[in-house]
């Protein structure tokens, strides 16, 4: 978890090198609500319940991202994104596994 964490800090760095500071950019062009959403579910294991965390709609590319283009640093962003969607991934998995 943590070099994945690294990688996912590093693509940042490197996307706000390659696009400068979007941070500002991305709030004002991304809609309010994200398309990404995490379902739970509980399975009853000998009378514990024990959460099922699922993410739905990570593959789905918005508007947003598809504009992105290789000016501006748009590969450098979305390679970012991939990265912290990674990352997403395995926080959601170790979560699921705690008791």
């Amino acid at each position: 978890m943590g070099s994945d964490y690294r990688e996912a800090l590093l693509g940042l760095a490197g996307a706000t090198f390659a696009a400068g500071d979007f941070s500002r950019a991305v709030t004002d062009n991304v809609k309010t609500k994200t398309s990404v959403r995490l379902g739970v579910n509980f399975d009853n294991i000998a009378g514990v319940h024990l959460p099922i965390f699922t993410l739905k709609g990570e593959d789905e590319q918005s508007d947003e991202t598809a504009l992105l283009g290789l000016s501006g640093g748009g590969s450098a962003i979305l390679g970012a994104r991939e990265k912290f969607t990674k990352f997403l991934k395995i926080l959601i998995t170790i979560a699921s596994l705690q008791t």
